[in-house]
């Protein structure tokens, strides 16, 4: 899959791979799935095959398959198709393991595969559709994986699966459900209840190991007659993020507040959490979590922010959120990225 130019289409491509994860999970037996972050040679990562003892124990066969994963958001009545490069599939085919070429659909949160084994490349085409058909279509708790384990049967030599392997790829239930609720919570005020409660539990699986003995307070005030609560971590922590934001925002416990506004928040918001910054018992260092991110105005005014009253205000999107869930999967540091928002935004001034 290409690397995403914009928010909606990274969101797209994360919504593909959680699809995937969640559907090799509940395959019988589970299918290990191995994300590629380089994308070399255009594989977004490889499955692997496994198999069940009489007593229950999972085992690796050996038996891999590289991985394209497309996505569309388009709604049509028709068959699914993705259109792709002759060259591209050209090459897939001279290579000597297997290709499956996954098409997630988002409107109707459906996936499809094909073996390219099942692909007539056309090469007088420069650009050639794949459809995708009917029995193409994957049901979740299906072993949608059967028939080729027919085709292809597995290695006679196969390894245990570690236990503890076999639960950190349960994890990704997480992102998935997490993907699933931040698309069922409208927008507005309707759910802003809803909205902060996902939340709270996104930062508790992203920081839950960053800070000592991670412990979350909400306190609730009273906005416009609504009941707000927001999110105070106590900042204990050994991580070099975290402690560059107590030493340099003086940011002794961590404030986190939720919108959940249709559209980019502004100026107005980021005035309601620079109040709060002016207790010692704070700092001046917050967060704010939203659907949409910042608009141009509230750039202007986080910089403001910054420039003449010292205070640090980040702003996370959904689509952050979804990322930050990812790398804390991936046994990656998901500070990394606040590091690098918190950076362009000193070096912006």
């Amino acid at each position: 899959m290409k690397r995403p130019h914009s928010k909606e289409s990274m969101l797209l491509e994360i919504s593909a791979q959680f699809k995937l994860q969640d559907l090799c999970i509940s395959h019988q037996p589970p299918i290990i799935w191995r994300e590629d972050r380089t994308h070399d040679y255009g594989f977004d990562g490889e499955i692997e095959l496994t198999k069940e003892d009489k007593e229950k124990n999972i085992f690796l066969t050996g038996q891999i398959l590289k991985v394209v994963i497309k996505a569309t958001s388009k709604r049509s009545s028709g068959k699914p198709l993705v259109p792709m490069r002759t060259q591209k599939l050209s090459y897939y085919k001279r290579c000597d393991f297997d290709t499956l070429i996954f098409l997630y659909k988002s409107t109707t949160d459906e996936l499809f595969f094909k073996s390219l084994k099942d692909i007539n490349v056309k090469e007088e085409q420069v650009v050639q559709n794949i459809v995708f058909n009917v029995d193409d279509k994957i049901n979740l708790n299906s072993e949608w994986l059967s028939n080729y384990h027919k085709i292809d049967e597995a290695p006679e030599v196969s390894m245990l699966v570690d236990d503890n392997k076999i639960s950190n790829t349960l994890d990704v239930t997480f992102h998935q459900e997490l993907e699933t609720n931040l698309k069922a919570c409208k927008a507005g005020q309707g759910q802003w209840k809803k909205y902060e409660s996902i939340c709270i539990k996104a930062l508790e699986f992203i920081f839950r190991d960053s800070f000592r003995n991670y412990h979350s307070m909400t306190q609730s005030r009273n906005y416009n007659g609504l009941d707000i609560k927001d999110l105070v971590v106590p900042n204990r922590s050994k991580n070099q993020f975290w402690n560059e934001v107590r030493q340099d925002y003086q940011a002794r416990n961590i404030i986190f507040e939720f919108k959940n506004y249709v559209k980019p928040i502004g100026k107005t918001q980021l005035i309601q959490v620079s109040h709060y910054l002016k207790k010692k018992s704070y700092g001046r260092f917050g967060i704010i979590i939203c659907r949409k991110g910042l608009s141009k105005n509230g750039v202007e005014v986080q910089k403001e922010m910054l420039r003449d009253d010292d205070k640090m205000i980040l702003v996370l999107s959904d689509v952050d959120i979804l990322e930050l869930v990812k790398q804390k999967y991936h046994k990656n540091q998901p500070e990394l990225i606040l590091e690098k928002m918190k950076t362009e935004l000193e070096l912006s001034l």
